[in-house]
């Protein structure tokens, strides 16, 4: 426990004049060179086609064994050979249609916001903490400029 006083407490957040504690994790205040709040909207739609891209893949060893049935006339190889590689082109086919779709999915424009409070600190930048409040994000940038501001 320190014997500073607080310039901002919140359940996971500490911010005292001479250090910061983001969920246990220590960062002080003089090694902190910038701090930042961004929003971004939460996508629901990314979720659900990841849900739907998981269904599909439970389909894959039935289809690639029946691709492997279907192409056993055609290769002489043993049986198991056809069925591999039906699930390895079916499955390559599958992940790239998904990852296609995943990637051009948008958070629709009513989707709630999450707010990330990022350092930059002497080591590199980082994400310290995320919330759906925004007035917790601001207060707690507002909270680490004035105790820098109290440190000069």
């Amino acid at each position: 426990m320190t014997s500073e006083y607080a310039i901002f407490q919140h359940p996971e957040v500490q911010i005292y004049p001479s250090k910061a504690v983001f969920m246990g994790k220590t960062y002080f205040i003089p090694n902190i060179t910038a701090v930042s709040v961004e929003e971004e909207k939460e996508s629901t739609a990314v979720s659900d086609m990841a849900s739907a891209a998981g269904c599909v893949r439970f389909l894959l060893v039935p289809l690639g064994a029946y691709i492997g049935w279907l192409t056993y006339d055609l290769v002489p190889w043993p049986w198991f050979l056809g069925v591999i590689a039906g699930i390895f082109l079916f499955s390559t086919f599958v992940n790239t249609m998904m990852d296609q779709a995943v990637k051009n999915a948008k958070a629709p424009a009513n989707a709630p916001s999450v707010f990330k409070v990022k350092l930059d600190t002497n080591s590199g930048s980082i994400e310290v903490y995320s919330t759906k409040q925004g007035d917790v994000a601001q207060n707690i940038r507002a909270a680490l400029e004035q105790a820098a501001t109290a440190r000069v």
